[in-house]
């Protein structure tokens, strides 16, 4: 788990919708920003096999990456990273070296929970022959799998961990273990506390969790929270990964509710388009785009933002990949070009893996679920509504939905079992689609068609 922004993380990586920017001029949705630049340039490919259902999975063994030199119009100062991952596939270590001396001079290891979430990455630099502490970072989770607190740390001259930022969250749930409320508080490294920042209300919940108004405050100066932004009307394209077909926001402005923005969302198996319109003098007019491209293989390939300037669109921030496949299905070469002004994308990285090993997942795991530990019905849907009736022996599980090309494009959580689930695909396309159920005691899967 890479560190975002608090503004990101605050509800993108921990719940379910987004955190405003805390600015002067307040505009809803304007948090649809491309993935942080790090994130997407650090990304490692997966084999085919790892994009689709399949019981196995090759994760790279080494990636050596070069910069660019754009006056010398060549490829340079490679660094090779090397991957180590533990019996489940998860990376658990990974070393940094120059790659013609070799000399290793950072790295860093995550360990996870039973959940296969990450709660603890450690860096460490050495730069004169000795490991030395660099910064820490800190995960826990509640029993439904929501984010409880995040510690950021960095190792000081007096041998100590210092706290230099962090969120908890205080969530809230329905008897179906669905989350209502969510309050974040921010950590304040002068005092060492953690103070009120934001509270989010989520209303009009589905039966699987979705909901259809989130009402977001802040704390007043007196203390008290008072309302900022609601986004209402939303209709999900694909609840799982946040993905909107179509939401409106209004912020509070003068003791009453203004609408000011829109959302329309447009998605294909190579394409997801979200577009913000903004309204002026009682007129829709463009405000922002962004477009997330994926190739045949479902392999991101490109994340662009822009926006409106009156006439045209405006790049904000853009990163084009072009990956380059062996035949059996990995990938061997990715050339990372990245635009930050809108001048044009322009050469950045070039990474070459190699060294790919083979886990096996989910063999291992489902055979910890009796069959008949998971069953939807009526199935085929007619109109993509299942009822899930789910026979196994675990205080609490969680139900993905994968497509046809293996991408995640719906998840749920299952608070109680044994017990029974609606599960609401009626926004997705008519298809297969592989429902799973996860437990701490292991995997089922079904396939299901809508």
């Amino acid at each position: 788990m890479l560190k975002f922004t608090l503004a990101a993380a605050a509800l993108f990586g921990a719940v379910s919708g987004w955190l405003p920017a805390a600015t002067a001029q307040h505009r809803p949705f304007e948090q649809l920003r491309p993935t942080s630049p790090t994130e997407l340039l650090q990304a490692r490919p997966q084999s085919a096999a790892a994009r689709t259902i399949s019981s196995s999975v090759q994760r790279p063994g080494q990636v050596v990456s070069y910069g660019y030199d754009s006056l010398a119009q060549a490829w340079v100062k490679p660094a090779r990273t090397r991957f180590t991952y533990d019996g489940r596939g998860r990376e658990i270590l990974q070393e940094v070296a120059d790659s013609a001396s070799g000399r290793a001079f950072s790295r860093m290891a995550t360990t996870y929970n039973a959940a296969d979430q990450v709660t603890e990455t450690l860096t460490e630099v050495n730069f004169t022959g000795t490991w030395n502490y660099g910064t820490r970072n800190q995960f826990s989770y509640d029993t439904r799998r929501q984010l409880t607190q995040e510690l950021y740390q960095f190792y000081n001259a007096s041998g100590t961990w210092y706290t230099f930022d962090g969120i908890r969250y205080q969530n809230v749930y329905n008897a179906a273990g669905h989350l209502t409320e969510q309050t974040l508080q921010h950590y304040r490294p002068g005092t060492g506390a953690f103070v009120d920042s934001v509270r989010y209300l989520f209303h009009g919940l589905a039966p699987s969790g979705e909901w259809a108004e989130l009402i977001i405050q802040r704390p007043s100066a007196g203390g008290q929270w008072t309302n900022w932004e609601r986004q209402l009307n939303v209709v999900w394209y694909d609840f799982g990964r946040k993905l909107m077909s179509s939401a409106q926001a209004q912020v509070w402005d003068n003791n009453r509710w203004e609408l000011v923005t829109r959302l329309t969302g447009t998605y294909t198996a190579t394409h997801e388009v979200q577009m913000v319109e903004e309204r002026l003098a009682g007129n829709w007019v463009n405000a922002q785009r962004h477009t997330v491209t994926y190739d045949a293989q479902g392999s991101l390939t490109g994340d662009k933002t822009e926006d409106w300037t009156g006439t045209s669109w405006g790049t904000v921030f853009e990163v084009a990949l072009n990956l380059y496949y062996h035949p059996d299905g990995t990938v061997r070469r990715r050339i990372v070009r990245v635009d930050s002004n809108g001048a044009g994308l322009q050469y950045a990285a070039l990474d070459n893996f190699s060294g790919y090993q083979t886990f096996v997942l989910a063999a291992r795991a489902s055979a910890a679920l009796a069959p008949g530990a998971l069953q939807a019905y009526p199935n085929p849907s007619a109109d993509g509504r299942f009822t899930v009736q789910l026979n196994a022996s675990s205080a609490t599980g969680e139900l993905r939905v994968t497509d046809a090309l293996g991408r995640l494009v719906h998840r749920q959580p299952a608070p109680s079992l044994p017990g029974t689930e609606s599960l609401d695909l009626s926004q997705h396309p008519a298809g297969v689609y592989t429902l799973e159920l996860r437990t701490a005691a292991g995997i089922a899967r079904q396939q299901v068609v809508r």
